[in-house]
C-alpha cells in the first residue's frame, strides 16, 4: 500500500481572494474620500448620498465576505488540520463499496464508513473524483482511508492509501 494523499492546510489558497475583496474595500474608501473633497451642486447632492450608502454597503458585504473566509479557514485548522497533525482521526481500511461517481459529486462506503465530497477547490480535505484523476475510482477497490468525523460536513478524508499497481503514475508523491 502507498499514501497518495496526505492532509494539508493551505491558507495560501485564499490569500488572492482575501486580497481581492481588502483592495476592492479599499477602493471604495478612496472612492468615498474622493467623492468628499469635490463640491458639487444640490441637484448631485441626492445622487451623491446614493452612491455613498451602495459604498457603504459594499464595504460592509466586503467586510463580511473576509470575516467568513477567516472563519472558514480557523474552523479547518482547527477542526480538521491540528487534530490531523496530532494523530487524533479514524482510519478504516477495506473494499470500496456503493462507489457512485458523476462529473462534479462522489460518494462510496468502505466498511460502515460512509464518504462523500464534491471536486472543487473549496472543499477541505480529499475531494478528487475519478474523472478529475482521483484515487478511488471503483467497486471492491482496495483501500485505507484516514478521516475525521465532522457532524456538520461529514466525513473529511485526510489521508488515502491504494495499492501500489494502482496508482496513477510514477511521478506522483507518494510515502510508503
Amino acid at each position: 500500500m502507498v499514501k497518495v494523499y496526505e492532509y494539508k492546510f493551505a491558507f495560501a489558497d485564499y490569500i488572492t481572494f482575501l486580497l481581492f475583496i481588502m483592495v476592492y474595500v479599499l477602493i471604495l474608501f478612496v472612492i468615498k474620500g474622493i467623492n468628499r473633497n469635490v463640491r458639487i451642486n444640490e441637484w448631485k447632492k441626492g445622487m451623491e448620498r446614493v452612491r455613498n450608502r451602495i459604498i457603504n454597503l459594499s464595504v460592509i458585504f466586503g467586510g463580511l465576505m473576509m470575516l467568513a473566509i477567516l472563519g472558514v479557514e480557523i474552523r479547518d485548522y482547527f477542526c480538521f488540520y491540528l487534530p490531523y497533525k496530532q494523530n487524533k482521526y479514524s482510519v478504516v481500511e477495506g473494499n470500496v463499496q456503493d462507489f457512485y461517481t458523476d462529473s462534479l459529486n462522489e460518494s462510496f462506503k468502505v466498511g460502515e464508513v460512509d464518504f462523500f465530497y464534491r471536486g472543487y477547490d473549496g472543499q477541505t480535505g480529499y475531494h478528487t473524483p475519478k474523472a478529475d484523476g482521483g484515487y478511488i475510482r471503483e467497486n471492491d477497490q482496495h483501500v485505507i482511508i484516514e478521516y475525521i468525523e465532522s457532524d456538520f460536513i461529514g466525513n473529511i478524508i485526510v489521508g488515502v492509501w491504494i495499492e501500489r499497481e494502482e496508482q496513477k503514475s510514477p511521478n506522483d508523491n507518494i510515502e510508503e
